[in-house]
């Protein structure tokens, strides 16, 4: 029976842009057919790649063999890939965290140094009492 599952695919304007370019040299208009082959494409062959890695731990082929330091080199490139658009857009959100850490730590300084002048007015007329 087939197993559902559901994937949120993350990607970075410029990674789409280069999609888009490659997918329409296979003849593949508009981009969503050509998305929509590639994301079934790529199921499909994490799908073998899985069944592979079953069959080669069940044969007792030992670790480090060719076939399996392949398997967990694609699975590690297909990792990279859907981390880019992630931590792209995470910096992003931390840029955007950054200026407003400095705009607030700027703005409580500004308000500090207010609070000071006003106690040092504060306190001379009542020096210049106490002096008297």
């Amino acid at each position: 029976m087939f197993r559902m599952r559901h994937m949120t695919l993350t990607l970075t304007g410029e990674d789409l842009a280069q999609l888009a370019e490659a997918l329409s040299s296979l003849g593949f208009w508009p981009l969503e057919v050509g998305l929509a082959w590639l994301i079934a494409e790529g199921a499909r062959r994490y799908a073998a790649d899985q069944e592979a890695w079953h069959e080669l731990t069940a044969s007792g082929e030992p670790h480090g063999a060719p076939a399996q330091l392949e398997l967990q080199r694609r699975e590690a490139l297909a990792h990279a890939l859907s981390m880019r658009a992630r931590t792209l857009a995470r910096e992003r959100e931390l840029d955007v965290l950054r200026e407003r850490v400095n705009a607030l730590s700027a703005e409580y300084t500004r308000l500090r140094r207010a609070l000071f002048a006003l106690r040092n007015r504060q306190r001379k007329p009542s020096e210049t009492l106490q002096e008297e």
